[in-house]
Formats: structure tokens, C-alpha cells, sequence
């Protein structure tokens, strides 16, 4: 099996590069309202806090490490992990130790929106040169059309590392109920 870094045997017609990262959108047989994105992040990709008000946001961790928080929660990601997080829930994460590669699921097409509107069709299966985004306007403006609010900062290198290096701080166990 390939790593997240070695790249993938995937068609570029459906392969966005979208704020730093690669996204594929993978088609879904049937007429259904059912979005499922696989995502290569970079180690250091963080979003910033944020919120849905309708999307319940979820993925399944393939490959890395992902130090997230939902919530009150802190939790660890890593292969075989599902993550549910409720519309109206805030969250971000943060890749530690190397790429990610996620497997994203939505019932709505906010996510498949904002990356036709901020990202680019990919030229190659590969990571971007990082760009920095589009700016804060345009960036703002965008997340709030497609059903994001920004609540607050991205999860710093600190943080994520301290989760890793044990127990301290207000760091809890994930919820049975929506991991």
C-alpha cells in the first residue's frame, strides 16, 4: 500500500488542490444527496474553530495522525477512526508527525461548494506548494456562504504536542457516543 506521501493511482479530473491540501471528490453511484471527499493534509494543517449550523461533519481517519478537538474534547485520530461532529458543534484539528489522508462523508454540498469556490482543479496527484489561502476576506466571505463560521483560532503545534506527550491540562477521552 502507498503512503499519503508516495501519491495515489487516482484520476485528476475530480482532484482539487483546496487551501494547501488535495481533495478528490469520489462519485457516489445513485441518486443520492451523499458527498464522500478523500483529503491529503499536510503536517501543520489546522483549520481554524469552527462551526456548521446544519452540516453534521464527519470523516474517517486513513493514514497520520490528527490531534482534534470537538468541543470540550481532545482526542486522537489515527487510522481507523471515525469522527462525528454534530452541526453546531465547534471543532479544528491538527496533523502531527507527518501527512494525513482522510476519508470525508457529508449529506450536504457545503463542503463540495467551498471547494469549487476557493480551490483549484489539480494538475497532479500531489500536495500543493503552500500558497497561504486566498486571503482573509475571500476566505471568510466563502466559509460563511457554505455553512461554515469561523469561532475561533486555529489549534497551534503547542497544543497538539502536549496532547501527545500525556495527560495534563483539560484534556478529556473521547465520547463513546459520536467518535
Amino acid at each position: 500500500m502507498r503512503t499519503a506521501a508516495e501519491g495515489y493511482a487516482i484520476s485528476t479530473d475530480r482532484t482539487w488542490w483546496f487551501l494547501d491540501t488535495l481533495v478528490i471528490a469520489h462519485q457516489v453511484a445513485g441518486d443520492r444527496n451523499v458527498f464522500v471527499f478523500e483529503q491529503l493534509l499536510p503536517e501543520g494543517a489546522s483549520p481554524p474553530l469552527h462551526v456548521h449550523d446544519v452540516l453534521d461533519d464527519s470523516f474517517f481517519a486513513l493514514e497520520g495522525k490528527i490531534v482534534f478537538r470537538r468541543g470540550d474534547e481532545v482526542f486522537l485520530a489515527e487510522p481507523g477512526r471515525w469522527v462525528s461532529v454534530p452541526s453546531g458543534t465547534p471543532h479544528t484539528f491538527r496533523v502531527v508527525r507527518g501527512s494525513a489522508r482522510i476519508l470525508l462523508v457529508h449529506d450536504d454540498s457545503s463542503f463540495r461548494d467551498l471547494l469549487y469556490d476557493l480551490g483549484e482543479p489539480a494538475t497532479q496527484r500531489v500536495l500543493p506548494t503552500s500558497t497561504g489561502g486566498p486571503g482573509l476576506e475571500r476566505l471568510s466571505r466563502a466559509l460563511v456562504d457554505h455553512d461554515s463560521r469561523v469561532v475561533g483560532a486555529s489549534m497551534a503545534e503547542a497544543e497538539a504536542l502536549a496532547f501527545l506527550a500525556g495527560p495534563g491540562g483539560t484534556v478529556s477521552a473521547p465520547s463513546k457516543e459520536l467518535s
